[in-house]
């Protein structure tokens, strides 16, 4: 029942390496889901496609930025959800911060972003490894998706999240 929803991901969109990105979804589907009421976002990369990241958010990175762009701006999405599993080093982390960086300054300003990361990053006061300093990264998003299924940490994984289990001590 669309009516009780306010926004849809539209899942996958795969990055390239030379900074291109590619989906099966058309402009069609974003203006039919819009004239229903509904927000509509982009979701690039994934687990199963995140490989390209490195390049493309590395030494390709303009052409990455202009080719997410030029398609929020031919379909008029309403956001860009960036899901990459996982900048976990810290070159991949400065990749990452570019990124969102530049997307912030480069999307109009009416375009929100949301980042998809995993509950380490938060439980450890918002400055877990990889990043040193992660005040900018979340500052350019407008929102974080918070990945609490893949928590292995625990033995038992009560509710598969370290971060969960902290939110319920009294």
């Amino acid at each position: 029942d669309q009516a009780i929803l306010t926004q849809v991901n539209l899942f996958p969109f795969i990055p390239k390496s030379w900074g291109g990105i590619e989906s099966s979804w058309t402009c069609k589907d974003v203006s039919n889901l819009n004239a229903v009421g509904l927000k509509v976002y982009m979701t690039i990369g994934g687990a199963d496609y995140s490989d390209a990241f490195d390049d493309a958010a590395g030494s390709n990175l303009t052409t990455f930025v202009a080719s997410i762009i030029t398609q929020v701006n031919a379909c008029e999405y309403d956001g860009v959800d960036i899901d990459w599993e996982f900048p976990d080093n810290p070159t991949r982390a400065t990749k990452f911060k570019n990124l969102i960086a530049k997307l912030r300054t480069e999307l109009p300003a009416n375009v929100k972003i949301s980042i998809d990361v995993p509950t380490q990053w938060l439980e450890a006061q918002i400055g877990a490894a990889p990043f040193e300093d992660n005040s900018t990264v979340f500052s350019d998003a407008d929102y974080i998706n918070v990945m609490n299924y893949d928590d292995f940490r625990t033995p038992t994984k009560p509710n598969h999240s370290g971060f969960i289990k902290s939110l319920n001590k009294s």
